[in-house]
């Protein structure tokens, strides 16, 4: 197996999350990062954590949105929302409007004190089988790595429709809140 082992993965854990053999797990390196280690004894070499990795698929899917990379900057203008939170607030601020508006949920991968939480967000994200809408936070290998696979395409078909843009004019409180935002 081909995964990114060095300075190109993102330990994102997608590979080890999705291994129906759990032949793959995630150990922390001389460097303090997550790598994946294969046992090579489990795997059966079915090349699923190959198409799952963000970093192997970046090559065989060149038309993806790294060609033409957008960033997308906001934040709460709510002082106490702002400040208690490690990202600007913005999603603090838009997920009680989210939560209202029929039944839509958010999922949140974030990171804790700068760690990111490897073990539990690939997986609750495989294990969710809902048909509702989602938005999702977080750093992008983590973002990247919820998304390539087939067996979460059903899951994100809502998210894959929509963009930070589509979020913020559909449930943002300040109609002028768009224009402010930054390509």
């Amino acid at each position: 197996m081909k995964l990114e082992r060095d300075s190109n993965c993102s330990s994102c854990a997608a590979c080890a999350n999705i291994c129906a053999r759990s032949a793959i797990t995630m150990r922390l390196d001389d460097k303090g990062f997550y790598r994946p280690v294969i046992d090579t004894d489990k795997c059966i070499f079915c090349g699923t954590c190959e198409q799952v990795c963000p970093w192997t698929n970046v090559v065989s899917n060149p038309n993806e949105c790294f060609n033409e990379p957008r960033t997308v900057a906001a934040f709460a203008k709510n002082d106490s929302i702002r400040l208690e939170s490690s990202s600007g607030g913005i999603f603090t601020m838009y997920h009680p409007e989210m939560d209202d508006n029929k039944g839509t949920s958010v999922v949140l991968l974030n990171s804790n004190h700068g760690k990111t939480l490897f073990d539990s967000i690939a997986d609750k994200i495989v294990q969710c089988e809902s048909k509702l809408e989602y938005a999702i936070e977080g750093n992008p290998c983590i973002v990247r790595s919820s998304n390539p696979h087939p067996k979460r395409a059903e899951f994100f078909a809502n998210l894959d429709k929509c963009s930070m843009d589509d979020l913020i004019n559909k449930y943002s409180p300040y109609p002028s809140f768009p224009k402010r935002m930054y390509h």
